[in-house]
């Protein structure tokens, strides 16, 4: 499972909302939500991620797979 941060939108921004969600530094595939749930995912990517990067790293390979059979 990936997980790909959504970036602030304009209107949050101008009302002054936070990213709630924290990249655990030692654990790349970790988030924290506040201060006390974590989770884990396969991938975990942040706001500034471009779509191919996402692809190139957690699509390819299984659509590699697909068209080998």
């Amino acid at each position: 499972v990936a997980l790909r941060i959504r970036p602030l939108s304009e209107k949050e921004t101008i009302q002054g909302c936070t990213e709630c969600l924290t990249l655990i530094p030692d654990a790349p595939q970790q988030i924290l939500i506040g201060t006390d749930r974590s989770f884990t995912f396969d991938y975990v990517f942040p706001s500034d991620t471009e779509q191919d990067e996402v692809f190139q790293d957690c699509a390819i390979s299984l659509l590699d797979k697909f068209v080998e059979g």
